[in-house]
């Protein structure tokens, strides 16, 4: 969701905007870059409060992370060796 809201939001900005193809490309691009995490920061800082604003980001609920720990059996070669 944020992706698009960014793509939009660029779009807009650069109609009427007269730049060579290539130029109009990075253009749209690096806005879009610009847009979508200014869109995402937004949002997810705003839906700390105000929880429903979540499915703003294409989501209900925010996600839950859990530390995993991988290990190397002793007799296996650890890469970079």
């Amino acid at each position: 969701m944020p992706s698009v809201v960014g793509a939009l939001f660029a779009w807009l900005i650069t109609v009427g905007v007269e730049v060579d193809a290539t130029a109009q490309a990075s253009l749209v691009s690096a806005l879009t870059a610009i847009l979508t995490a200014t869109y995402w920061a937004i949002v997810a800082g705003l839906s700390k409060r105000w929880p429903f604003l979540q499915g703003l980001l294409g989501v209900n609920k925010a996600p839950e992370y859990t530390a995993t720990t991988a290990t190397v059996p002793a007799d296996e070669p650890v890469e970079g060796d």
